[in-house]
């Protein structure tokens, strides 16, 4: 059995990650529950993510804390987002829920799956709003690196790019982005 396949039941990853020097762990918790997607994503410096997604990985619900301290709450309400971000509440209005930056990779997973990568999308910021990204595919001998720029306006302010590696069956092995940030997949726990 294909590990693409245990993601959509259930599935524990742990990845150690680094940022500006400062080393963490990360704990995903992955659960498929009817047509909902349920993520937690905990790392040993006390950032907290509780996700709900559609079966399309779309968000419907995020909240974000650290060290146990709220810092940021989006809840798709049927016609847009209510977006809480340090206290202050704002309305985002939108046809329908969108891939959030959060979920990103376990979306580009689904991508993969169907092979249907798509060459941009909006992507949903909460604290910024919608954010055009493309998206451009490298395939190596083991892995798929998908390398994510942000476009329009936003890129040419911003100018990052975010690296995403997968191996075969579609799970991501690999993180980096151009500011330093990484992730590397340590084991997986079922």
């Amino acid at each position: 059995m294909k590990i693409i396949f245990l993601i959509l039941l259930s599935l524990k990853l742990i990845y150690s990650g680094e940022e500006r020097g400062h080393k963490s762990t990360f704990n995903i918790e992955i659960y498929k529950d009817k047509n909902i997607v349920k993520i937690h994503t905990f790392n040993s410096d006390g950032l907290d993510f509780i996700m709900e997604a559609d079966s399309d990985y779309h968000l419907l619900y995020l909240l974000k804390k650290d060290k146990g301290k709220e810092r940021l709450v989006v809840k798709w309400n049927g016609q847009g987002y209510a977006i809480r971000f340090f206290g202050i509440t704002r309305k985002m209005r939108t046809a329908e829920p969108m891939v959030d930056r959060h979920i990103l990779p376990y979306w580009l997973q689904e991508q993969i799956r169907s092979g249907k990568i798509p060459d941009k999308i909006e992507l949903l910021v909460p604290e910024l709003g919608p954010v055009p990204v493309v998206f451009e595919e490298e395939k190596g001998q083991d892995t798929l690196k998908i390398t994510m720029i942000i476009d329009g306006i936003a890129g040419k302010i911003f100018r990052k790019k975010f690296f995403f590696y997968y191996n075969k069956e579609g799970l991501l092995v690999r993180y980096a982005d151009s500011s330093g940030r990484s992730l590397v997949l340590q084991r997986i726990e079922n």
